[in-house]
Order: structure tokens, then sequence, then C-alpha cells
């Protein structure tokens, strides 16, 4: 009997990588996320440090002139936070978006995986039962008679002896 040959292996093959794209994709995906959040904490950072700077040196006394320096900065602060929070939620719907891909080709390759395990125990029930059919086929042979004389009484039509 032939050896086992899954008829879908290319696709398999090509599964899987598509599989690895969407895993790297995801993984960028991430990383993006991560540098970007980590920027929103900075700016975050900055503006509590410069709302604690004003704080303490509105205790001593500061200038009309400084106040509306501080406040503009602090104005462009929010805007920059408010700017960098929209752009870690549109990065968080894009990393679930990958990660949604990457799931859908997961199932995809798994399903051509458990396609082909199926076929490999077909294969082997099949091939056992060959192998049984054979067996039993020379447990019924006279002893010494050959396989070539089996064959040879089959073509002359006696059958069996």
């Amino acid at each position: 009997m032939k050896r086992f040959v899954f008829r879908l292996e290319k696709v398999m093959e090509a599964r899987r990588s598509w599989e690895k794209v969407r895993q790297k994709e995801l993984t960028e995906a991430r990383e993006t996320l991560d540098a970007e959040h980590s920027m929103l904490k900075s700016l975050e950072r900055e503006q509590h440090g410069r709302q604690e700077e004003i704080r303490e040196r509105g205790k001593t006394g500061v200038s009309a002139g400084e106040m509306v320096v501080y406040y503009t900065y602090l104005m462009k602060l929010f805007e920059d936070i408010a700017g960098q929070r929209t752009k870690v939620v549109g990065l968080e719907e894009e990393v679930e978006k990958r990660r949604a891909a990457l799931l859908g080709a997961s199932k995809e390759r798994k399903i051509l995986e458990n396609l082909r395990e199926h076929q490999i125990v077909s294969y082997r029930k099949r091939l056992n039962r060959a192998e049984q059919a054979f067996m039993d086929e020379l447990s019924h042979m006279p002893f010494g008679f050959s396989h070539r004389d089996h064959k040879r009484t089959q073509r002359i039509g006696w059958g069996r002896l």
C-alpha cells in the first residue's frame, strides 16, 4: 500500500504561514500600543509634576506673566494627553482586530490539522485491514504452498485446493 499523503498539505502550509504573519502583525501592534501607552504615562507624569510646581510656586507668589506661561503650557499638556488617549484607544482596537485575525487563522490551521489526523487514522485502519486480509489469505494456504503457486491456481481457475 502507498505511504500516506495528505492532499491538502500545501494548503496547511499556507495556513501556517498566514498564521505566522498574523502573529507578527499582532506583536507589532502590541509593541506600538505599549510605546504609545508609555508616552501617555510620560505626559501624565509631566502634567502632574507641573501642577505640583505651580502649587508650590503659588505659595511663594507668582507673577501674572508666569501664571499665563504655566497655564498655556498646562493647556497644551491637556490637549496632548487627550490626543494621546485617543491614539491609545485606537491602537487598543487595532490590537483586538489583530488578535481576532490571529484567532481565525489559528482555527483554520487547526481544522486542517484535525482533518489530517483523521485521515492518518483512517489510512492506518485501511492498512491494518489490508494486512489482516493478507494474513488471513496466507493462513488458508496449505503448508508448503507458495504464494506463486496460489497466483497460478487463481489464473487457471482452480480456486482453493
